[in-house]
């Protein structure tokens, strides 16, 4: 399986470029001359999201029914829908170009990432996928092969008894056999949000600024609230399933309270994001400084 990712990745950010092309070609680039609320610019970008929305689902639909094997398309979908949607967030703010001739006026204030997506929103993303990521390895240490010889599927615990010690395996376990694929894809989908909000940052200034800042918050918005909302329902239920799958006669050791304290991190992190997002369609985003 991990040998065919990055070519799954390619495939999958070409459904968002063509998507994203397609809306392009239909209908045009703006200048981004007009007001912020009625930005073109605005409205274009919500246009290249909405067609990412559609490739990544239809993108998901695929890869649950071709991965079959074991739920590898299941477990795999937040984080293939994640990819085409931060592709084609980083396509659209990558052909938007200012208005031949247009005269433009430079911001004083020095723009960041941190004024792009926001502080907080920024933290939160990073936040969310460090904890699934931390939960992805604590499921790789403990993991062993099942029953067939699969490695990373099962875990292995020693349980008293009267009789004596007895080994006992609970399978399926999220190990190297889900986690390193997630791993991958998850760090995958973190360069290119990382890349769409540099490429928001460091773009040319429209010469409407008050849409120029519109737009560079939107984008930082999409790219922020993408990645928290899908490190949070990747990891969340591999966490509950750690906790779920984990041999009640081994007691509870320390790794698994803090798996715990992640699972419960990442539903808030799910619930921030779903906030977020309900924030945005309402065109209620903070402001971009």
């Amino acid at each position: 399986m991990t040998p065919v990712l990055p070519l799954v990745v390619i495939v999958l950010g070409g459904i968002a470029g063509a998507v994203s092309a397609r809306y392009m070609r239909g209908r045009g680039v703006p200048d981004g001359t007009s007001t912020a609320t009625e930005s073109p610019v605005v409205a274009r970008y919500r246009r290249w999201i909405a067609g990412g929305v559609v490739a990544g689902s239809v993108t998901v639909v695929l890869g649950v029914l071709l991965f079959t094997g074991l739920g590898m398309g299941l477990v795999l979908a937040p984080a293939e829908f994640a990819v085409v949607v931060l592709t084609t967030s980083a396509l659209a703010v990558a052909t938007v170009r200012p208005r031949q001739g247009a005269r433009r006026r430079a911001p004083l204030a020095t723009r960041t990432l941190r004024s792009t997506a926001g502080t907080v929103h920024l933290a939160v993303a990073l936040m969310t996928v460090a904890v699934t990521a931390g939960v992805l390895v604590a499921g790789i240490l403990t993991s062993s092969p099942d029953d067939l010889g699969r490695p990373g599927r099962a875990i292995t615990v020693f349980c008293s008894a009267d009789d004596g010690l007895h080994v006992i395996s609970s399978t399926p376990w999220p190990g190297s056999w889900y986690s390193v694929p997630l791993l991958i894809v998850l760090a995958i989908c973190t360069l290119i949000g990382l890349g769409a909000l540099i490429l928001a940052t460091k773009r040319p200034v429209l010469p409407d600024l008050e849409a120029d800042a519109a737009f560079r918050r939107l984008a930082g918005y999409t790219v922020t609230c993408t990645l928290t909302f899908t490190a949070a329902v990747t990891g969340a239920p591999i966490a509950l399933r750690m906790l779920s799958a984990y041999p009640d006669c081994a007691g509870r050791p320390a790794f698994l309270w803090l798996v715990a304290a992640a699972g419960a991190l990442l539903v808030c992190s799910a619930l921030f994001a779903v906030g977020q997002i309900g924030v945005a369609l309402a065109g209620r985003a903070p402001e971009a400084r």
